[in-house]
């Protein structure tokens, strides 16, 4: 090197110090002012100012940068300084496998003259390794070389060594370059506990917590130790979000920190104290929406396919299952097997099912002009990678054109893993076009699902339905009791007429009698009905049509039509090109439902009420894209006799909307495109069904009564429309009621076929059928664990028997793996401090950073295993330790031995997830809505964000009532245009398997807090409840930090708040137009501002502002 560029290398390194300096010494300033908003983030115009003025006058002489720089290579050295004997794994291998492996690494395709240095004996075979001796080794003599044709790493790999990783590379050779197996693929041991008197004999005997003593044992080697414990309330609300992603009330954090008080005196009385806290919020319902939130971003849950339309998909019962799993403590195997392989499982139950829709969770695609080999291909290839990371920590992905350069992982070992994966029924193309016949799905189009699919009953919906019945009811009730006597008269009678009628229809329905007429459209035949008798008709290969005529000057009816089919079975004669009988299905069938007047399609069908196990058989959309009711079109289903041979073929169609017949009028009813022989009953009922009819409410449906009888009083009620005052809510909460379907829904799920022949795709070409046929292996450089190694054969081996997914499952868990415990602890350890024991949660490989404390990585994972994989024991573990509630306030003295606090000196702050901080804002609002479970929510978007999400096109519509404020995990997640909050604080798209999220800090974030509606209609619920609560300023404003930051607010913040909400007075009271606008944001707002004068809004508006600042505070939406 010459002298000019080891000066200028000088200079920077000097620079660097400087800066390092000033910025601890600013830090430290900043606590010092501001320290009940540690750590602070001051403003970055006055950083970027203090940085200019610091270079400008920094004045520079040879000798002085000569010595710092020397000063930065110590520092840099420090860290082997107190350490004997160089580690391969800690100090080489990383060397090595950032340098040399992309041409001396494991991928045989790449190597350049034959050399591995992953290899000890092919390294020494060609003396670039000598043990103990440097000189003779040509590693060295090449690392060292001036000629740029023989130096290594040669420059045009634009790497080079610095002068302290060469002295490694030396020190290693002599002393004997002992290699290492890499530390994630060697067996787990349980270690042994330090003996934290080795590095301080003033330590005291008592016995220490597992996790603070391999904490402690670093820090104590570097002369420091673990901070203070935290205060009672910041410890509080750390755990609160950490276990539930709620903060505590200010009365649990009151008593926490009293409790506290009292037990300071005695470390078993407050290590009781975390253990009953713990035990409390294990124990919250909303635990395992916490926990759930980390694994969906592994699995890249979403509500939609991702690929060209990005259309909906079912799938939420899937995370719904996800969520009680962690919220029931599901052992982790357990978890693993049934996702992984639910639907192979001994007689799998239907949460089984469920659970396999992990296997559906990658893109699809229903693209005209898409290719099916290679979406098959995409499918395959993102299975695998999902599975490399999420459960195995490796990305197996760089293995999917050539052997991995890295690790010791081949393409070939990437297909046999992809072959597990080959039995899934799928289609590359979701859809059934000329260029890609997919007869099995002919008619679908973007509306439709992606099978194959179940029908489930959600718990969630159930829920829902019973709170919309009894809106509805209360609704009826009240509008009643609000009658003019001669119109309760009318109503009352009415009522009794119902009651007439229920005493000849037990059931609730009335079968109608049905009559051929002829038709002018060859393929349909008409039945014309009347109200007298029963008789089921025989169909021919046509359709029908059926009509129920109302007589002159007749009252409208409101009259609900269902139609029930049953007794199918298929015919040879007059086959078609859509419905072949020798498949013995039914592929394009359409139901719709019109009036004969109005020449249009009326309400859509809400309900398919299965009857027999035919729910898998028949598929009725409800609803368009959007979630509105689909008209102007006939709906199609499908009938798939094959897989059932032996069942009746039963099924029950119900419309979504009473039909409103008035004079003259029929109602016509169609079905078309049936080859087959089908007994068709079709009944009415003036009765709005609500729920099945309960037989037992006929007795109790009387006048005198009739109030109290919600089912004949809700047909009262929406028969009648003039007589509902409030027909807004009324169609809300009956929407609503609807929309849960007796609580059944559709969810994807895995089944299995006949499997698909897999081979290597040299390069990844999916069009390229040279490379090797595979079958279902693991990985052998790992171990086959648990595997019949007559099963696990190469593709040659006709005779041997095929691996399925339960056992891929079954190996990624055994208890020999040297991989998933560490995975799983590692991560678990992320989720509460930040950062993994090793940083790299989603490569645990070689190119990823080895552990800061691999043995206390290793001792979390064998307590995993050997606890049966029980998460919340290990959770417990890091919770109760000292190196978890210590205090989070920085240590400059740190700074310089441990500038990423990686030794753990302190606990480290970190900004919530976007989802968290939603929820926090709208906890503290008082707008939260805590329901668990359902179908995901649409929250306030800016208008237009759809306008290019085209196939089909979609207008967003937010979701209306209280399910606008569930909580961020049941968001509606659009892949390719994510919620603009969610994207604004690095939520992921979920495309692909996601470890790590990123963690920007940008101008938007802050302007998402100040302008998204959410928040505004936050801030503006917290004002009015402020108001509410306390009649003079400095008491609700000490209300608000309370409830926002659950701590007491400060003399200087209050200071500070109170000169801010003047000024906001002053404002509003000048510009009532301006007050309205804040004051009307979001739904919520209309329940206050109906009658507000000018004074008092302007009041309200101001307080809204105040809080705007407080929930776009740092602090707000950081855990410390």
């Amino acid at each position: 090197m010459s002298f000019t560029r080891f000066l200028l290398a000088s200079q920077i390194h000097a620079k660097v110090t400087e800066l390092q300096t000033f910025a601890r010494a600013f830090a430290s300033i900043c606590y010092n002012e501001f320290p009940a908003c540690h750590p602070p983030v001051p403003p970055i115009a006055v950083v970027l100012l203090s940085m200019r003025s610091s270079l400008f006058f920094f004045d520079f002489s040879r000798w002085t940068a000569v010595c710092l720089f020397g000063l930065a290579c110590s520092l840099g050295l420090s860290a082997h300084a107190d350490e004997s004997q160089i580690s391969f794994n800690r100090d080489i291998r990383p060397i090595l496998s950032e340098n040399c492996y992309f041409c001396h690494g494991p991928d045989e395709n790449n190597q350049q003259s034959g050399l591995r240095l992953d290899s000890r004996e092919a390294a020494i075979e060609f003396a670039a390794i000598i043990p103990e001796d440097v000189e003779g080794s040509e590693l060295v003599a090449r690392i060292d070389h001036d000629d740029p044709d023989a130096v290594m790493p040669p420059p045009a790999s634009h790497k080079t060594l610095t002068e302290e990783q060469k002295q490694l590379l030396k020190d290693w050779i002599a002393e004997g370059a002992i290699y290492e197996d890499h530390w994630s693929f060697t067996p787990i041991r349980r270690p042994d506990i330090p003996n934290l008197s080795e590095w301080d004999e003033t330590v005291v005997s008592d016995p220490v917590h597992p996790v603070d003593a391999f904490i402690r044992a670093r820090l104590l080697a570097k002369g420091h130790d673990l901070s203070g414990p935290a205060r009672a309330d910041r410890l509080l609300r750390r755990m609160h979000m950490d276990l539930v992603g709620l903060p505590p009330t200010w009365k649990e954090t009151q008593d926490f920190f009293q409790r506290s008080q009292t037990s300071q005196a005695s470390s078993d009385d407050r290590a009781a104290l975390i253990d009953q806290k713990l035990d409390e919020l294990f124990a919250n319902p909303h635990h395992g929406e916490r926990r759930a939130a980390f694994w969906l971003d592994l699995v890249r849950f979403a509500d939609t396919v991702g690929y060209h339309g990005d259309q909906n998909q079912h799938i939420f019962p899937y995370r719904d299952w996800v969520i009680e799993a962690f919220q029931n403590n599901m052992p982790f195997d357990e978890f693993t097997i049934k996702q992984l392989a639910g639907d192979l499982l001994p007689n799998p139950k239907t949460d089984d099912l469920i659970a396999s829709g992990f296997n559906r969770l990658n893109m699809m695609t229903r693209e005209g002009g898409a290719q099916p080999g290679e979406y098959l291909s995409k499918y395959a290839t993102d299975r695998v990678r999902t599975v490399g990371m999420a459960w195995m920590g490796l990305t197996t992905g760089c293995a999917e054109c050539h052997d991995h350069k890295f690790d010791p992982f081949t393409a070939k070992d990437f297909y046999s893993l992809g072959a597990f994966f080959a039995d899934i029924e799928q289609w590359g193309v979701y859809s059934d076009y000329g260029y890609t016949p997919n007869p099995d799905l002919k008619g679908y189009n973007n509306n439709f699902p992606f099978p194959p699919e179940i029908e489930v009953t959600s718990q969630a919906l159930l829920r829902e339905q019973t709170q919309a019945k009894q809106e509805l009811t209360e609704l009826a009730r009240s509008q009643h009791e609000a009658l003019p006597d001669d119109q309760k008269t009318a109503a009352n009678q009415w009522l009794a007429n119902v009651h007439d009628w229920l005493e000849q229809n037990a059931d609730g329905w009335q079968s109608i009698e049905t009559t051929n007429v002829p038709s002018a459209d060859k393929k349909q035949r008409a039945w014309k009905l009347d109200a007298s008798s029963t008789s089921p008709g025989s169909l021919s290969p046509q359709s029908i049509q059926v009509s129920l005529p109302t007589k002159p000057n007749q009252t409208p009816l409101a009259v609900e039509v269902r139609f029930y089919i049953e007794e199918l079975e298929t015919v040879p004669a007059d086959k078609s090109a859509e419905n072949q009988e020798d498949e013995k299905k039914l592929k394009r069938t359409t139901v719709a439902v019109s009036l004969a007047r109005a020449n249009r399609w009326m309400p859509s069908f809400s309900n398919t009420v299965a009857q027999q196990n035919v729910a898998s058989r028949w598929t009725v959309p409800a609803t368009d894209a959007d979630g509105h009711a689909a008209k102007q079109r006939p709906h199609q289903f499908m009938i798939d006799q094959s897989k059932h041979a032996d069942e009746p073929m039963q099924a029950v169609f119900e419309l979504s909307a009473p039909l409103q017949l008035r004079d003259g009028q029929s109602l016509i009813a169609e079905i078309k495109g049936l080859p087959a022989d089908i007994e068709a009953t079709f009944e009415a009922s003036p009765l709005i069904r609500l729920r099945p009819f309960d037989p037992t409410e006929l007795e109790a449906i009387q006048v005198c009564d009739s109030v109290s009888q919600p089912n004949a009083l809700l047909s009262w009620m929406m028969s009648n429309p003039k007589q509902t005052k409030d027909a807004g809510a009324k169609n809300h909460w009956r929407d609503r009621y609807l929309a849960c379907r007796e609580g059944r829904t559709w969810t994807m799920v895995t089944q299995a076929t006949d499997p698909i022949e897999m081979r290597v795709l040299p390069r990844g070409n999916w069009q390229d059928e040279t490379g090797e046929v595979v079958q279902p292996a693991t990985p052998k450089f790992l171990g086959q664990y648990g595997i019949d190694s007559d099963k696990n054969a190469d593709a040659n081996h006709s005779d041997s028997k095929r691996l399925t997914r339960l056992d891929l499952a079954r190996w990624i868990v055994h208890r020999d793996n040297p991989l998933t415990a560490r995975v799983v602890a590692n991560r678990l350890w992320k989720q509460f401090f930040g950062v993994g024991l090793t940083m790299a949660v989603d490569d645990l490989g070689t190119q990823g950073e080895p552990p800061s404390h691999p043995e206390l990585l290793d001792y979390l994972a064998i307590e995993l295993i050997e606890s049966g994989w029980d998460l919340r024991h290990v959770t417990r573990l890091i919770l109760t330790s000292q190196t978890y509630q210590q205090d989070s306030r920085v240590r400059p003295e740190l700074s310089e031995i441990d500038p990423e606090n990686r030794l753990l000196g302190y606990h480290p702050p970190r900004r919530l997830e976007a989802e968290i901080i939603r929820d926090n804002a709208l906890a503290v609002s008082g707008l939260l809505n805590l329901e668990i479970g359902g179908p995901s929510v649409k929250p306030y978007q800016p208008g237009g964000y759809y306008s290019n999400l085209q196939f089909p096109n979609r207008t967003y519509r937010s979701t209306t009532g209280d399910n606008q404020y569930r909580r961020g995990i049941y968001m509606h997640w659009q892949r390719t245009f994510l919620h603009p909050m969610l994207a604004n604080f690095d939520a992921p798209s979920r495309e692909d398997c996601v470890a790590i999220r990123a963690n920007a800090n940008t101008p938007q974030q802050a302007l998402t807090l100040l302008n998204d509606p959410t928040f505004i209609e936050a801030a503006s619920e917290l004002a009015w409840s402020m108001n509410e609560q306390s009649d003079s300023d400095e008491n609700r404003l000490r209300a608000m930090i309370r409830r926002s930051l659950q701590r007491e607010a400060t003399s200087e913040e209050i200071e500070r708040l109170s000169v801010f909400l003047d000024q906001q007075r002053e404002l509003f009271l000048a510009d009532e137009a301006l007050s309205v606008e804040l004051t009307s944001v979001g739904q919520s707002a209309a329940r206050h501002g109906k009658s507000l004068t000018h004074p008092e809004r302007a009041e309200w508006a101001a307080w809204t502002a105040t809080a705007r600042i407080v929930l776009n505070l740092h602090e707000t939406i950081t855990r410390y």
